[in-house]
């Protein structure tokens, strides 16, 4: 018998019904921890790396052909017939893509299969992703020790391509907690290239952005957080100490960047005045001339049908003959009240605004009253965010973002003042980022939405326009949206078909029937089962899915020791 000197996992197995077919082999496994989406290596006897794949599929039989025949041996192996008992002997048979050939390998010798070690996804990632500084830490993979996966930079944050999506289950499959964790990473890409990136997060669950800054001083402190954290929610010590070790990577560049963490919010927030949840905080709110039509459209006009053409056609017009003119809410509602007996009643000062909207729009009297309805409707929903007597007031500038995270507070606003926010900041984003790239200037930013379903949704609707653009242009204008929900199938075409990153969580067998899952191939069954802290992801520069770890929410942990 041959004698491995490297622990492996299973055997390279190549029959008439396992034939070498390209880039895919097939093995035994031996290993039942192993498991699909897996990455492991091929190796020779003497446990030389010669290949290094992710499985794909593992099929579970044993020799007997007919049920009843193997119901009967497990039977007899039980004890419940007389008869000796026999044990069949079960064959687990693994489907491998290749996803690099380190070297030329005969497959006429024997060869085993391998949990990876640290050389061998060194020399992965140098062929996937040949610029170290091009790496952004994406999770990590399982072998003979906790390993770094990576995304290339150049197709997360552009030009090649941009964007990532996260779906699964809401509260199994832990989407906000990998966008977080990649919020980390990002810093640590900045501080190893010097490129300036601005993340702009929208909170719209509680404390899921918020305590971001509150970081512990030392490593020491982390792991005992994360001990305390973990016992509570009864973690075993080994899952605790890979957490630890999966933040030990990026520790100290987390807490060298706690001070380029910037919260806006706006005056009612409860979590305002408190430091554990916020610090260097700026309280926002718009007047009429601060919003952009997209912005005020989007609080507007939830859905785009065929009675509200004409009312979004109206509201289009009057905001372009007032913009910049120092017209208020207040004011806009007399020039539109004023338009019902042909500007006559409207002060002085606004006539002759009325008087041109009158002349260009030729708004039907119908039109008129619908709008002012959902005028008078938006400043009640929105006054939380909205100036209505003041021109302008105190809007989210992008000019004033830090490079860095910046927390946008949207939790406890109605879902209008949310519609608005998210459409005007992205709106003031596009502009800024054309800008900055008519004048050569290198940034990126990096905008997460959560609950993207709600602001991008697969029906007709006019707030999702800006989110379309940035999905179509963003590579080029260096903008990347990091969306999350629980169906992407929810998600518009546009914005979901231009996603280079797709990742899912936990997620129901039934929503994977969508085609949008089939980039996953054969692996998507496995998001059944995935737990949390584990992500199934498809990205451009891997050849297949991959299955990966990453550590719970470090704000989290944190909130319950400091």
């Amino acid at each position: 018998m041959q004698v491995f000197h490297h622990p492996y996992v299973g055997v390279i197995t190549i029959s008439k019904e396992t034939p070498v077919r390209g880039a895919r082999i097939y093995a035994d496994i031996t290993d039942e921890s192993v498991r699909e989406g897996d990455v492991v290596t091929i190796a020779s006897q003497d446990g030389s790396p010669l290949a290094i794949g992710v499985i794909s599929s593992i099929e579970v039989f044993s020799a007997i052909e007919r049920f009843e025949e193997a119901s009967l041996s497990i039977r007899m192996l039980q004890g419940q017939m007389r008869q000796r008992p026999t044990t069949p002997h079960l064959f687990r048979k693994a489907s491998i893509n290749i996803l690099i050939k380190l070297k030329d390998f005969s497959l006429d010798k024997a060869h085993i299969l391998k949990l990876p070690e640290r050389d061998d996804v060194d020399i992965l990632w140098g062929a996937l992703i040949p610029d170290a500084r091009k790496r952004v830490l994406a999770g990590f993979i399982k072998g003979r020790e906790l390993l770094p996966a990576f995304y290339h930079s150049d197709f997360l944050l552009g030009p090649e391509g941009a964007h990532l999506n996260v779906g699964g289950i809401s509260g199994l499959a832990a989407k906000t907690s990998y966008v977080r964790f990649l919020m980390y990473s990002l810093l640590d890409y900045m501080e190893k290239t010097g490129d300036s990136i601005y993340i702009v997060v929208f909170n719209v669950k509680r404390l899921d952005f918020l305590g971001l800054h509150r970081i512990p001083d030392s490593k020491e402190e982390l792991e005992a957080c994360v001990d305390r954290w973990g016992k509570r929610r009864g973690v075993d010590e080994e899952a605790r100490s890979v957490y630890k070790r999966m933040y030990d990577n990026i520790f100290n560049v987390i807490r060298n960047y706690k001070d380029h963490i910037k919260y806006y919010t706006y005056r009612e927030d409860p979590y305002r005045n408190q430091n554990e949840f916020m610090h260097n905080t700026e309280t926002f709110s718009y007047g009429l001339q601060d919003l952009s039509t997209e912005g005020l459209v989007a609080g507007l006009f939830e859905e785009e049908d065929e009675a509200s053409i004409l009312q979004i056609n109206l509201v289009t017009k009057a905001i372009s003959i007032v913009e910049g003119r120092g017209v208020s809410f207040e004011d806009l509602k007399s020039i539109l009240g004023g338009l019902r007996s042909r500007c006559n009643t409207v002060p002085s000062k606004l006539k002759q605004y009325c008087d041109q909207v009158n002349r260009e729009a030729s708004p039907h009297p119908t039109t008129v009253e619908a709008v002012i309805r959902r005028l008078d409707g938006f400043l009640e929903k929105a006054k939380r965010i909205i100036n209505s007597r003041s021109p302008s007031d105190h809007p989210i500038r992008v000019e004033g973002f830090r490079k860095g995270i910046n927390v946008i507070q949207l939790y406890g606003l109605h879902d209008v003042e949310k519609r608005v926010i998210v459409t005007q900041v992205i709106n003031d984003i596009l502009k800024v980022a054309e800008e900055a790239q008519r004048r050569g200037e290198e940034r990126a930013f990096v905008i997460v939405v959560d609950e993207l379903n709600k602001y991008a949704p697969a029906v007709r609707s006019p707030i999702k326009r800006s989110l379309i653009e940035v999905a179509a242009r963003g590579r080029d204008l260096r903008i990347s949206l990091f969306g999350a929900e629980q169906f992407p199938s929810d998600i518009d075409s546009q914005v979901l078909g231009n996603t280079g990153t797709f990742v899912i969580g936990r997620m129901s067998p039934v929503e994977l029937e969508d085609r949008v899952y089939n980039v996953f191939g054969s692996l998507k069954t496995t998001a059944e089962r995935l737990g949390k802290g584990e992500v199934l992801v498809h990205h451009p520069v891997y050849q297949y899915p991959l299955i990966l770890l990453f550590p719970p929410p470090l704000n989290d942990v944190v909130r319950e020791c400091m």
